[in-house]
């Protein structure tokens, strides 16, 4: 398994997802640190926006929070892949066993339309 990794993800490439998947969070200046969360087979990478500052933060500097959710992550990694990958399934293959499923499907993104469009954006650079 690879070791989960964050990066920084170019705000351009954000907004040209956005077009084709409303759910996508606006990456706020490129300021937004996103977990490396995912590699399949097919070799493509799936980023996962961490928390964005809150109100609630105001109190307790973002870089701790950040470096919490970093270590959380790194600790449970292998079971956050396997979900993922759970996930990735059932919204691919469209196919809910009950309403939990069904109504995690309409919150996540169209997976397929994004590595589509993600190979249209790579073409243009």
């Amino acid at each position: 398994m690879n070791r989960l990794k964050l990066f920084y993800v170019n705000e351009q490439y954000i907004c040209y997802l956005r077009k084709f998947e409303h759910i996508i969070s606006e990456n706020q200046n490129s300021r937004r640190p996103y977990c490396g969360a995912v590699i399949f087979n097919q070799k493509i990478l799936y980023f996962i926006p961490l928390s964005s500052p809150k109100e609630k933060y105001k109190k307790m500097k973002y870089r701790r929070l950040l470096k919490r959710q970093a270590d959380y992550i790194r600790a449970y990694s292998e079971k956050i892949q396997n979900k993922v990958e759970k996930l990735y399934d059932l919204v691919v293959k469209g196919q809910p066993r009950n309403i939990y499923e069904k109504n995690l499907i309409a919150r996540c993104c169209d997976f397929k339309k994004l590595e589509e469009e993600m190979q249209h954006y790579k073409k243009g650079f």
